[in-house]
């Protein structure tokens, strides 16, 4: 939420505005950072930091622990965490892309501008309409990736279906979204001007 509008707050805008960097590869990049860069960091992270905890408990409990070195089954689990992931990329991209407008849009109260229209948009749809599709399409939307699936309670490792996951219309919609959200973010940075 800060990205666009601190550097309008803080007029480091000006700043960058004299560079030779244009506004659509100033915003894109801030949005690639925010779902790509920083997930993948936690990705290798989090790899990282599983290995390093099952060496440790291996060397420690060395009998009771010996389960944590099966690399197989390490590796299926990581893999689906990889595909989670790269779904996860493209299901919250409208998000990203929703806060990122509110971002280059807000005056101030940045936080405010982005929960308050979903908001309103849940109370006016119940008390005038009587009908739930906001809340269902926000539980959808911030919810996991349809991508993965627990197969039942007892399954060690989660059933991953890519196929139906980018063959799905709601993803594209999502993508089509981000891609007109993240348009939007452009030219309103562009002529935004606090000054």
């Amino acid at each position: 939420l800060d990205c666009l509008y601190a550097e309008r707050k803080d007029r480091s805008i000006l700043f960058w505005k004299s560079l030779p960097v244009s506004d659509t590869s100033t915003v894109l990049s801030k949005f690639v950072v925010a779902s790509v860069v920083v997930p993948t960091g936690v990705f290798v992270l989090a790899g990282i930091t599983s290995l390093v905890a099952a060496g440790i408990l291996y060397l420690r409990f060395s009998g009771l622990a010996s389960h944590l070195w099966d690399l197989s089954q390490w590796a299926q689990i990581y893999g689906v965490f990889l595909v989670g992931l790269v779904s996860g990329m493209f299901w919250y991209a409208p998000v990203v892309a929703y806060l990122m407008l509110v971002s280059a849009w807000a005056r101030r109260s940045v936080v405010l501008w982005a929960f308050l229209p979903p908001v309103i948009a849940l109370l006016v749809e119940g008390y005038v309409f009587n009908t739930n599709y906001v809340s269902s399409f926000l539980r959808t939307r911030f919810g996991a990736p349809p991508s993965i699936e627990q197969l039942s309670p007892n399954a060690p490792v989660p059933v991953v279906d890519l196929g139906a996951f980018f063959s799905s219309l709601h993803m594209w919609l999502g993508v089509v979204a981000a891609a007109l959200l993240l348009f939007g973010a452009i030219r309103i940075r562009r002529y935004r001007d606090d000054t």
